[in-house]
C-alpha cells in the first residue's frame, strides 16, 4: 500500500482527482511512498483570513489530574504553518494554556479538523498574503532597514 502525502491531512482527498491521477500513474510500481506537491486544501478551502473552528484543549480547564476535555473555539486561518508541513497556523480569538502552563494564542492543525464558522474573512496583507495579526503581518517590519 502506498501513502500519499499531503493527503493525509487533507480535507479533500475524498474523490480528489489529483491523487486519482497518480494513484493509476504509480499502479504496479514498487512504490510505497508518494509526495504530492498539491496547494489545494490551503489555497481553495482554507485561504488565509478564513474563520474556523478548532478543537483544543485548555489545561485552565482542567479537572483533579485528568486531561481537560477538547473544545471547539473560534480562530482565524493565518497561513501555512512553516513548521508543522501539511498543517494551518490559526491564531486564536482568546489565548489558551498548554500542559506545560505556557500560555499561546497561536495553533496549528491539519485542514480535515477544521470548520468553516461561515463569518467574513478577516483581512489579509496584501504584500505578503498572510492573514493579519493585532492588525500587523510582520511583513512591513522585515522590509524597513534597521537603526543605527
Amino acid at each position: 500500500m502506498t501513502a500519499y502525502r499531503p493527503c493525509i491531512g487533507c480535507s479533500a482527498r475524498v474523490g480528489c482527482e489529483i491523487k486519482a491521477d497518480i494513484m493509476k500513474a504509480l499502479r504496479k510500481q514498487p512504490i510505497t511512498s508518494a509526495r504530492i506537491k498539491c496547494d489545494l486544501p490551503f489555497t481553495e478551502h482554507f485561504p488565509p483570513g478564513t474563520r474556523v473552528d478548532v478543537g483544543v484543549w485548555d489545561w485552565r480547564d482542567q479537572y483533579a489530574d485528568a486531561q481537560p476535555p477538547r473544545k471547539d473555539v473560534p480562530a482565524t486561518v493565518v497561513g501555512r504553518s512553516t513548521r508543522k508541513r501539511d498543517k494551518l497556523l490559526m491564531v486564536l480569538d482568546a489565548k489558551i494554556m498548554f500542559s506545560d502552563e505556557n500560555e499561546t494564542e497561536f495553533v496549528t492543525a491539519y485542514p480535515k479538523d477544521l470548520a468553516k464558522r461561515g463569518e467574513p474573512m478577516a483581512e489579509v496583507c496584501g504584500d505578503c498574503g498572510r492573514a493579519l495579526v493585532h492588525n500587523s503581518c510582520g511583513c512591513q517590519d522585515r522590509n524597513e532597514p534597521q537603526g543605527f
